[in-house]
């Protein structure tokens, strides 16, 4: 309406029209949070988000109102031992029932019996070591020491059973009673032998019952292996002997094996590295060797 009358009264009206504003909208900075440098904020992108909270989650509350289960003092006698020792034990008074056993009978499957004295559960993990037991005629025929104590060069089908003469009969069944009584565990049987006039090391008393094996296994001529009791008492002693003298090492000596070790194979290594280059060299020479022209 403006350019009508301007027109009407002859004014002339500038040409280039007049721009326009633009309403501008503010940018809302974010504030830079304080301790982060502005650097790290562009590569970042900014704060992260913090993480959402989970809900807290609760044991449910045990039930007070359940009836309260009675327990009995009884006691039991275990069928592994002789020497009839009895025991006490807790027990719950409903046993009988499956929901009433306690939890170890309930993971092992176990059901009580009504004699439940003579089935103690636990009895059955008793499990006696396997050992070679002789006989009075097996003793005085192969392991006696006296019987076959003269010994001459040509050998007999039963030089092998010729016996020690420095272990008696009542010496020996005292050494198969502590073998029994604590599973072949020589080390215990060594700390508890005390037989009167006897002072016996560890290898002897190994050396005294791997014997007696092997000689009863080759006389009863059985399919069981006798190499499984193979021992021998000098190499057990010398074994022993440089595993002394490896504890006894001082540091110097340590630190001087080390070095030697070092030395070892620093120079395997480079005669590896010789050995590959004298290859590389031969094949090398083989390569460009000139055959001789036909004659």
């Amino acid at each position: 309406m403006a350019s009508d009358v301007q027109d009407i009264l002859g004014i002339q009206r500038d040409s280039t029209p007049k721009p326009t504003k633009r309403p501008t909208a503010k940018l809302e900075r974010e504030k830079r949070p304080d301790g982060l440098n502005r650097e790290i904020i562009a590569l970042t992108g900014g704060v992260p988000p913090l993480a959402q909270a989970l809900p807290a989650v609760y044991k449910e509350k045990p039930n007070l109102n359940k009836r309260v289960t009675s327990w009995e003092w009884k006691s039991f006698t275990n069928p592994a031992r002789t020497d009839g020792l009895v025991l006490q034990h807790w027990m719950r008074a409903d046993w009988n029932n499956d929901g009433g056993l306690p939890f170890v009978f309930r993971r092992l499957n176990f059901r009580p019996t009504d004699n439940f004295m003579a089935d103690y559960y636990f009895a059955k993990y008793n499990k006696p070591v396997t050992m070679i037991n002789y006989t009075d005629e097996e003793y005085n025929k192969y392991l006696n020491g006296t019987t076959h104590r003269r010994m001459t060069k040509i050998r007999t089908p039963d030089s092998h059973f010729v016996g020690d003469p420095t272990w008696s009969r009542e010496e020996t069944d005292y050494l198969y009673q502590l073998c029994r009584q604590f599973d072949l565990r020589f080390i215990i049987i060594a700390d508890r032998y005390e037989y009167p006039g006897s002072e016996r090391t560890i290898e002897d008393l190994r050396d005294r019952y791997y014997s007696n094996s092997r000689k009863l296994i080759a006389a009863r001529q059985t399919n069981e292996n006798p190499r499984q009791y193979d021992y021998s008492k000098e190499k057990e002693k010398t074994r022993k002997e440089h595993l002394a003298q490896l504890y006894a090492r001082t540091p110097e000596q340590i630190k001087e094996e080390e070095y030697l070790f070092t030395e070892l194979r620093r120079r395997e290594h480079k005669e590896e590295r010789m050995a590959k280059e004298r290859e590389n060299l031969l094949r090398l020479i083989r390569k460009n060797e000139i055959e001789p022209p036909p004659s």
